[in-house]
């Protein structure tokens, strides 16, 4: 996800878009990838967590 945001911005943390992306692609559909992370919501929290990281000055 960093190495598409890095390519083509921040529109690559929209979800689902974002999932759709290799290599995350590879780790099944939205609602797959979202069990990874203990639900869609806890899926949403880890990018928004990514993004403030990723802005903190």
């Amino acid at each position: 996800m960093l190495d598409q945001y890095t390519a083509h911005g921040p529109n690559e943390f929209r979800i689902p878009q974002a999932l759709k992306n290799p290599p995350i692609a590879a780790h099944g559909n939205a609602m797959e990838i979202a069990e990874l992370f203990g639900g869609p919501v806890a899926m949403r929290q880890a990018v928004t967590q990514l993004q403030a990281l990723l802005y903190r000055s």
